[in-house]
């Protein structure tokens, strides 16, 4: 029997129903859909005002292209390279493109053949006061390249290479990786900033101060700064820095200073000059801040003086103290350090004086102690900034007689005493006699000079050389023809005996020093009963000069000083006059030091048979508090 798909009374078949509700559910889904698709046109407004929105917000970060490949067409077309950017960014971004393109054509070096080249703009107008910075160029292995100065093209071959802005420091510049292409220029959009610190005095003259500047946020010190003097042409050097605040104090203090510090934020792309008032003698901060206008600092008339006067007193007295003479001793040692200066862009000029002058008296016993007195001046002609011509001279002498004491107490002498005044012949050996025999004078001493003698003046030209100033180290070097003159009038050189022989036949009747005939400790014994003395001659020597000066900070409590000054003569040229004088300076506050001073010299017209004797050296240790005008 055939199967029927319909059943009697049923409105619909089973295959019927379920096509209706399909057609139910379609029109259903086709009313719910045909609203929502009426009100769809306003979205796309939505999402176009969110779109510029964030578009301000990503302007604000400073973003945008920041690297510009070019070849020689397209550079003058730079300034209108912003195809891509919205309205707002455009005009951000063709204002540095056209400074940038400024720049590019003020560097006239066309591109190498075979070769590309890297361009970083200076962000800092050129000027005569302020030192353009560098950046440098490491290749793929990390070893540097190339250096130039920003503002201007360096030429490297095809590759990839790491760019790093700023010779300072590189660890906080921002790093350009970057590719380089033959025959094109690829120039980079500044992402830092800079920061120019003048360091002025009261007068707003700006001098050489120090400082130290630390990145907050990362609380690293970034480096040491120093200020510059425009009156001998020094330029400040900029610091290139990523944008954020910074923090300037002393030389040697960290970021938890409390005192002598300021802060001062800096933004991308932009210069800020700020201005740093310090006390020259002391550095300590005095004031400081941001200035809108550069032009705030005053040129001095280049004559600067100032004067030190150091001493120290010593009074002591004693009275029944075991083991010590009853009565009182004082010391007074005075120190005088004057300079003038005269310092300007072609011109230098330096004038020092140093005078030296101590007493020691016990009882009614008045002994000289340090003298010391001497004039030295210097004129250089700066043709370039670090070399030029110069011209010098200079006298050094002792104010006061010197004598030689036979007892530190002045007591008479309990044994005879043999004077022998001695030369010596064309080889260089002792020829002596008997002059006299002393007894009991312990307080009638030999005489080794008179008033201001010796007399030594000092007079040289050449050639200047500086090499380039630091924070930590200044170095002068002088190269040319010196020449000498010492007037000895009344000089005498002693020298005591230690040993005689036990046997006086072997006795040199020449020299009672030598000893030469008795070798054997054996055939010696203790004595210091002869005395030998040598007339020092006046001499004059001329020859080839050569002096170096140099200044070290080891930090603002600790710095020293070097002066080497060699003569070799043109008769003799090993037979060298040297004079290296070298002080340490320890700053305890702002009128005490402790200065530590050694002064090695060879005299060769001292009379000697050892060379070693034509040596001598000269130290001393000294607590000073000074007064400075």
């Amino acid at each position: 029997m055939k199967h029927s798909h319909t059943c009697p009374g049923c409105p619909l078949a089973p295959v019927g129903l379920i096509r209706w509700t399909q057609s139910v559910i379609a029109t259903m889904c086709l009313l719910l859909w045909i609203p929502a698709h009426a009100q769809q046109p306003t979205a796309p407004k939505k999402r176009k005002r969110t779109f510029k929105r964030r578009s301000k917000r990503k302007i604000q970060r400073g973003t945008g292209p920041n690297v510009f490949i070019l070849s020689p067409q397209q550079t003058s077309k730079l300034g209108k390279m912003t195809a891509g950017l919205n309205a707002v960014l455009k005009r951000k971004v063709r204002k540095e493109m056209r400074e940038i393109q400024a720049q590019i054509e003020q560097d006239k070096m066309p591109i190498p053949k075979g070769l590309g080249a890297i361009f970083v703009p200076l962000i800092i107008k050129r000027s005569a006061a302020v030192r353009a910075p560098s950046y440098l160029v490491y290749d793929k292995h990390n070893r540097l390249f190339a250096t130039a100065k920003t503002g201007r093209k360096a030429f490297v071959p095809p590759g990839i290479y790491t760019v790093k802005v700023g010779r300072r420091l590189t660890d906080l510049l921002p790093t350009y990786r970057i590719r380089v292409y033959k025959d094109k220029l690829t120039v980079l959009r500044p992402r830092w900033a800079a920061l120019v610190v003048r360091v002025v005095d009261t007068r707003l003259v700006q001098f050489r101060g120090r400082y130290d500047i630390i990145h907050l946020k990362s609380r690293l010190n970034v480096g040491t700064g120093l200020g510059a003097d425009d009156n001998i042409g020094e330029k400040v050097q900029a610091w290139l820095l990523p944008p954020g605040v910074y923090m300037l104090v002393r030389t040697g203090d960290s970021y938890l200073a409390r005192t002598n510090f300021l802060t001062v934020r800096i933004t991308q792309g932009q210069v800020t000059f700020f201005r740093l008032v310090a006390d020259r003698n002391t550095g300590e901060f005095l004031g400081g801040g941001i200035v809108l206008n550069n032009k705030y600092v005053k040129r001095g008339s280049g004559w600067n003086f100032s004067l030190q006067l150091n001493g120290s007193f010593i009074w002591n007295q004693q009275a029944n103290v075991p083991a010590a003479n009853n009565g009182h001793t004082f010391s007074l040692t005075s120190f005088l350090f004057g300079r003038l200066t005269y310092n300007t862009k072609s011109h230098f000029f330096l004038t020092t004086l140093n005078a030296e002058l101590g007493f020691t008296s016990t009882g009614l016993n008045l002994r000289k102690g340090s003298d010391l007195l001497s004039l030295q001046s210097i004129y250089i002609y700066r043709i370039l900034s670090l070399f030029g011509p110069y011209v010098r001279a200079g006298f050094e002498t002792s104010i006061f007689p010197r004598s030689f004491y036979f007892n530190e107490d002045n007591a008479d002498l309990d044994y005879p005493v043999s004077l022998y005044d001695c030369v010596l012949d064309g080889n260089g050996a002792r020829q002596c006699s008997f002059t006299r025999s002393i007894v009991g004078q312990g307080a009638d001493p030999l005489e080794l000079g008179s008033f201001f003698d010796p007399f030594l003046l000092k007079q040289g030209f050449g050639i200047s050389l500086q090499t380039p100033r630091t924070p930590w180290f200044d170095l002068r070097l002088l190269l040319g023809i010196g020449f000498r003159q010492e007037s000895a009038r009344n000089v005498n050189q002693i020298e005591v005996s230690t040993e005689r022989c036990l046997d006086a036949s072997k006795v040199n009747p020449n020299d009672p020093l030598d000893l030469s005939g008795c070798s054997t400790p054996s055939e010696r014994v203790t004595d210091r009963s002869n005395i030998i003395r040598f007339r020092k001659p006046s001499s004059h020597r001329e020859g080839l000069e050569l002096a170096l000066v140099a200044t070290g900070f080891v930090s603002r409590f600790f710095t020293f000083t070097t002066e080497f000054d060699a003569l070799g003569q043109f008769q003799s040229f090993f037979d060298f006059d040297i004079d290296w004088r070298t002080s340490l300076i320890l700053r305890l506050s702002h009128y005490a030091s402790i200065i530590y001073r050694l002064r090695i010299r060879r005299d060769p017209a001292i009379l000697a048979t050892n060379e070693l004797d034509k040596w001598y050296i000269d130290q001393s240790v000294v607590l000073t508090f000074s007064l400075l005008y």
